[in-house]
């Protein structure tokens, strides 16, 4: 409950600040490897990320990612 809170919240601020965010997040994602329990945690909290404008980033970023 409390990460739904402050996450719909996240995503209604600057998007500077959510852009930052964002960036933590995929590079702790990534620094716990696939399927890791930090990797799991971080998908969840990248679902309650409901904004359009996040969702296109993340799907932005992962397509960055994907053609690495």
């Amino acid at each position: 409950m409390l990460q739904r809170l402050i996450w719909a919240e996240m995503s209604r601020v600057d998007n500077r600040v959510v852009h930052v965010a964002l960036d933590e997040l995929f590079r702790a994602a990534i620094d716990g490897g696939i399927s890791s329990r930090r990797c799991e945690s971080i998908a969840d909290t990248l679902v309650m990320l409901g904004s359009i404008n996040v969702r296109g980033k993340v799907l932005a970023k992962l397509r960055r990612v994907s053609l690495l």
